[in-house]
């Protein structure tokens, strides 16, 4: 057997965490050994990572994964219908009547959220005894799915565990054997994982880490965690931000060489996932912009798609390549991938921060990019803009942590084209419009912009700080 208390353990259920980790101030010394839980092939992970952080060895989620995520999704569904009968919980509240009015929902929220509010969740948090019999039978199969863990965790004997992504599923049988022998546990709460949006956690971790004051209240609130339990820490990604800041001008001199576009305005469009907003309303998007925009001689439009997305049938000949690029991020950028084996080289596309630093007024859904644009202090503009009206967006907006965001009155949300084109034209004549706005809410959301949120990660985990 191997020492006890050598070793620790980071799980990386989607690419996207682990590169939000290497890009921050996250690190560890000699003393750190770490193995390392991944959905990829054994090694996947190159040679970079694997000295930066010290790995000794990496292992694969168990072969049952598919399985596992099934009944722990059916598990957190039936917490969160039993949390959304007891507790006000607006943002639940919103896609329960729309989908008992079976009115037209988007993909990805259907997906994630009928089954919670289903006749069968609803059946069974109404009896106590069949709600205790049920969720017992779920945790004694998701045990019996995860005994290769107890295997290896009693071979290494870890001293803790930090799960990058608080709210995913296939890595939970780590936490679940985890508590069965005591080992301590943290988690990190993403930026695509607003607590309200996501389904409550139906085990516990020792620890979370949160961004701000607001991801604390919300997740301490919904899954009645102790307040002492949550350390706000800042943005780990965001670590790297200033090093884009303190560099703007040669970033910016490279671009606009590289378009040839020196006396122009950069605009950026930042399109959300075709779960969110179809790729046909898309399409037409971009066309009325660019149209638009075409008419103001000074103005170039940076469209970054969402990542993994590709709009196959858009007639990119129609689109005069002095007043438009097209960017598509590569696939590290993916939320929820982790298919594609980790290379950290340089991304064909631009990276998001050289998108921000070089904008002049920065376009979005509702999105999480409007706090990266704000850590920039870029002009926002929120569109609430649909081409099928049955599908609206607008209820999106009325989800309890947007509607938060949007108290700071740092953002412009426009709700037709014409409202869009004044709107640019107003942040191109006055680059200090809502500056201060943005200030306060950067302030506020981002909490620490020292470049040390990772650092401050690290150092509670492996130094036991907390």
């Amino acid at each position: 057997m191997i020492n006890q208390n050598e070793y620790h353990i980071i799980s990386c259920p989607y690419n996207i965490c682990i590169r939000n980790l290497i890009k921050s101030s996250f690190k560890t010394n000699k003393n750190n050994k770490t193995i390392f839980f991944s959905s990829h092939k054994e090694n996947f992970y190159n040679k970079f990572i694997k000295d930066k952080y010290n790995i000794k060895n990496s292992y694969n989620y168990c072969k049952t994964q598919k399985i596992f995520r099934l009944f722990y999704f059916i598990l957190s569904s039936i917490e969160t219908n039993l949390v959304v009968k007891n507790k006000v919980w607006t943002t639940m509240s919103l896609i329960k009547k729309r989908l008992y009015r079976n009115e037209k929902i988007e993909e990805n929220i259907n997906h994630d959220f009928r089954l919670l509010n289903s006749s069968i969740c609803n059946f069974i948090t109404s009896y106590y005894i069949i709600y205790v019999f049920i969720k017992s039978i779920l945790l004694i199969i998701l045990f019996i799915l995860s005994f290769k863990y107890l295997i290896i965790f009693l071979l290494y004997r870890p001293k803790k565990i930090l799960f990058l992504h608080a709210h995913a599923n296939q890595d939970k049988g780590l936490l679940i054997i985890a508590k069965l022998l005591k080992i301590k546990t943290y988690a990190l709460i993403n930026s695509w994982d607003n607590p309200t949006t996501k389904l409550i956690l139906p085990i516990k971790f020792d620890i979370f880490f949160s961004w701000n004051k607001f991801n604390k209240k919300e997740i301490c609130y919904l899954n009645n965690v102790k307040t002492s339990k949550v350390v706000i820490t800042g943005i780990p990604q965001f670590d790297n931000y200033n090093y884009f800041i303190k560099n703007k001008k040669k970033i910016n001199n490279i671009y606009k060489k590289k378009f040839n576009i020196y006396n122009k305005k950069v605009i950026c469009i930042f399109l959300p996932s075709a779960g969110l907003i179809n790729l046909n309303t898309q399409k037409i998007i971009i066309t009325k912009i660019y149209e638009n925009l075409e008419k103001i001689n000074n103005c170039f439009l940076h469209v970054r798609l969402h990542p993994g997305t590709k709009i196959k049938d858009l007639n990119y000949l129609n689109f005069n390549k002095k007043k438009i690029y097209f960017d598509y991020p590569d696939q590290l950028t993916i939320a929820d991938s982790y298919n594609t084996a980790i290379k950290y080289n340089k991304s064909k596309s631009d990276s998001l921060e050289k998108i921000l630093i070089l904008s002049d007024v920065t376009i979005n859904f509702v999105s999480t990019t409007t706090i990266d644009a704000v850590y920039f202090n870029k002009p926002i503009i929120n569109i609430n803009i649909n081409s099928d009206k049955k599908n609206s967006i607008n209820w999106i907006y009325q989800w309890s942590h947007y509607k938060q965001l949007m108290k700071f009155n740092a953002v412009s949300l426009c709700k037709d084209f014409n409202a869009l084109i004044l709107t640019i034209n107003k942040y191109l004549k006055n680059k200090n419009y809502k500056k201060k706005k943005r200030e306060l809410l950067k302030k506020n959301y981002c909490h620490y912009n020292d470049s040390l949120s990772g650092y401050r990660i690290s150092n509670i985990f492996f130094n036991s700080l907390v």
